[in-house]
């Protein structure tokens, strides 16, 4: 796996620790699929895919003492982020790694910092698509 935050290449083995966050729909443990419903899950699988997204919903644009008004920027992570591991998608699953808590923070204040940025701007609908940011 690669961390998604300083880029390191790390084995997923015992001997290693890592983070993994995982986002979209994950199927319940211990439950046995029939044919029906696994073909269902394939169905589905066509036409939808995970999703993280971290969107700023602002008040309209008549609101007082509200931040951003009428600005709906937002950032988004699928499966075919270059870090999403392979394969991209299992059953609407995706996971992204990191090598250490740091670096989970690293990345999520780089997320929010890209959404802050797109907020000063005034980008009204502004979508940023699988961002890829420098490492730390």
């Amino acid at each position: 796996m690669r961390c998604v935050s300083c880029k390191r290449d790390i084995p997923i083995v015992e001997a290693y620790s890592y983070l993994e966050m995982t986002f979209g729909m994950a199927r319940k443990p211990n439950i046995k699929m029939t044919e029906l419903e696994r073909d269902a899950v394939r169905a589905a699988t066509r036409v939808l895919r995970p999703q993280f997204a971290l969107n700023w919903h602002g008040a309209g644009s008549g609101a007082v003492d509200q931040p951003y008004p009428g600005v709906y920027p937002g950032i988004e992570f699928d499966e075919r982020h270059p870090d999403v591991s392979h394969p991209l998608m299992n059953e609407t699953q995706a996971d992204l790694y990191f090598c250490s808590p740091q670096c989970l923070r690293h990345w999520f204040n780089a997320t929010v910092d890209a959404l802050e940025e797109m907020l000063d701007k005034g980008e009204v609908d502004g979508q940023l698509t699988n961002p890829v940011f420098p490492a730390p």
